[in-house]
């Protein structure tokens, strides 16, 4: 197994560069517009890359919200179902039909919660307004 020395800066060492510019005149201006362009491209990548983070966190939460208020409306449309076959003299199909529709949606919202716990591996982020 060999060990080698390698050089991990982007300009060569001073020696080395101080030939490369007696060769060629302008060398390490040119390495130096290579070495800002590169950065240049890296942040701009960085900053792409947590907005499109941002968005796709933004748009996970407005899926879990409408979820939330499609769920709220499925439950008092299943009470007020329920409610209005007990007041018309079915007292335990209003009850089964106004209990039953909370309890599946209770049931979906708790064991969708920890299956979604269960596939990610990190807790996602709450994102705040600012």
């Amino acid at each position: 197994m060999s060990s080698e020395v390698r050089n991990i800066n982007f300009l060569p060492p001073p020696d080395i560069a101080r030939e490369y510019e007696s060769i060629y005149p302008g060398f390490l201006k040119w390495q130096m517009d290579i070495i800002e362009h590169e950065a240049d491209h890296a942040r701009k990548a960085g900053i792409a890359a947590r907005e499109y983070d941002i968005a796709r966190l933004r748009i996970f939460e407005n899926v879990l919200k409408r979820g939330q208020m499609f769920g709220l409306l499925i439950g008092l449309f299943a009470l007020a179902a329920g409610s209005y076959t007990a007041i018309s003299g079915a007292e335990i199909s209003g009850g089964l039909i106004g209990s039953g529709g909370v309890i599946g949606l209770v049931a979906v919202f708790v064991f969708g919660r920890n299956a979604d716990k269960q596939k990610l591996p990190v807790e996602v982020p709450q994102m705040t307004d600012n």
